[in-house]
């Protein structure tokens, strides 16, 4: 008799599971039905790859970048489905250039000359290398001070 619940239980949950996902299916179609078709997607409008190949390709040349249609023309053969759309738009478009941020290299020379780092490691002092290690390296060197006797003086310092 118990079985028989157990069974009885189960086949009811796996019908409710069965109606729901029947139920998120229907939304999701309904969903993707009520998206604004791609004829009245803006060319700056990020756009799926499923959206993209069902345009034509004029809609997908107006959705490239500015940069990208002038290295199409640039380049035809890369794409032959453009090349009447460059026949058709072959000059070169205009394209913004993102501000740079201001490199203070002045402020990086100094900091490098300064550096341990800006000298070559075949040319560097034990006091040099010690100013780099890690404080993990340090304490294993100071474990273990026979394998380094040309750090002795550091390892007794601290």
């Amino acid at each position: 008799m118990l079985m028989r619940n157990f069974y009885g239980v189960l086949i009811l949950l796996m019908c409710f599971l069965l109606a729901c996902n029947v139920t998120k299916d229907t939304e999701l179609e309904e969903a993707l039905q009520a998206t604004p078709s791609t004829e009245q997607s803006t060319p700056n409008q990020m756009l799926s790859y499923d959206q993209i190949k069902n345009l034509s390709t004029e809609e997908q040349w107006k959705h490239l970048s500015p940069k990208r249609r002038n290295y199409l023309r640039e380049n035809p053969d890369l794409y032959p489905k453009f090349k009447e759309m460059i026949a058709a738009n072959p000059t070169m478009e205009e394209v913004q250039q993102t501000p740079r941020v201001p490199n203070n290299t002045n402020q990086q020379t100094t900091n490098a000359k300064e550096s341990p780092l800006a000298i070559p490691s075949s040319e560097r002092t034990p006091e040099q290398w010690w100013a780099i290690f890690s404080e993990r390296r340090k304490a294993y060197m100071r474990k273990h001070p026979e394998k380094y006797p040309e750090y002795e003086k550091f390892l007794k310092e601290e």
